[in-house]
């Protein structure tokens, strides 16, 4: 009978401190949580506020890429003003140049023409002089009626000689222009050709800066392009975080609500009994002499009787 009693006694102790570790239990992961809670929403605070900074960072660099693209566009259209103008300007020459170059072919043309009319003048004239020289004086003697009519033939006959002297020399005279006009068209097209490769030089060199700026600003729009997909990013994680925060926050919330407070959390340890007595005299659930279950555990002193 009393094994009986001692073994009930037992298993009454033993559901009873089961009883306070299982009301404990709730407590304390209670109390973890809240803190995991605590400092989650610490972290994404944090968090968020490295997003915002990396954020305004990216605009700055973005509201700094744009003005450099400003600027960069604007340099480039006067680029291309400028190279209009040089290149109508070249356009220009390169048309003066193929006018005074069919000018001097032409020119070429009349001097060649110009030397064999008076190549051709010059051997008539010398075959006159000779055919005189040889035949005409002395039909003229034999011929002649008179004096007179020997005289006027003479002068004739010096008037032809003048007139093929005349000529050669309004051909040389037309040789010597010819000359000098394609020695001035020679002259000229050489002042055009210098200013036609000063001009071209000029071309090449602002092409190449051309080339030079047109690449910095594709690499401007593509590093603007870059920084922009980057703030998306960044917008995307801040509205994760934002919900993170408020879920965290409303957890927060409802835990405070229930009454837990960090001055009572459980900080790890083991649990240790209130008393020195271990002796329960009425444990959790007990239903001797009651009209309803006992809600607590009470504890007598070591030895019953003793206070």
């Amino acid at each position: 009978m009393e094994k009986a009693l001692f073994r009930n006694n037992l298993i009454k102790k033993i559901t009873a401190a089961l009883m306070i570790v299982m009301l404990l239990i709730p407590y304390c992961f209670a109390q973890v949580t809240f803190g995991d809670n605590k400092s989650d929403l610490k972290n994404a605070q944090n968090q968020q506020n490295d997003i915002q900074n990396k954020k305004k960072e990216t605009e700055d660099k973005i509201a700094q890429l744009k003005a450099q693209s400003s600027d960069l566009t604007s340099l480039i259209q006067g680029l291309d003003a400028q190279m209009g103008e040089l290149s109508a300007s070249l356009d220009d020459i390169n048309t003066q140049i193929a006018e005074l170059e069919a000018e001097i072919e032409e020119t070429q043309a009349k001097l060649e023409q110009a030397e064999a009319d008076k190549e051709s003048q010059y051997e008539a004239m010398k075959l006159r002089i000779q055919f005189m020289y040889e035949y005409t004086y002395v039909e003229v003697l034999l011929s002649s009626q008179s004096m007179a009519d020997m005289l006027n033939k003479f002068e004739y006959i010096n008037k032809i000689s003048e007139y093929d002297r005349q000529m050669l020399e309004e051909y040389q005279s037309t040789i010597n222009l010819i000359s000098s006009s394609k020695v001035k068209l020679e002259e000229d097209k050489e002042t055009l050709t210098a200013s036609q490769e000063a001009l071209q030089a000029q071309v090449d060199a602002l092409e190449v800066v051309q080339n030079e700026k047109t690449a910095q600003l594709n690499a401007l729009s593509k590093n603007t392009a870059n920084q922009v997909a980057y703030k998306k990013q960044l917008e995307a994680d801040e509205k994760k975080l934002d919900a993170e925060i408020a879920s965290i926050t409303a957890k927060i919330k409802a835990e405070e609500a229930s009454g837990v407070t960090p001055s009572n959390r459980y900080d790890g340890g083991t649990f240790k009994w209130p008393t020195t007595s271990t002796r329960i005299t009425s444990p959790y659930g007990d239903t001797s002499d009651r009209t309803s279950p006992h809600k607590g555990v009470d504890i007598g002193a070591v030895r019953a009787g003793v206070s």
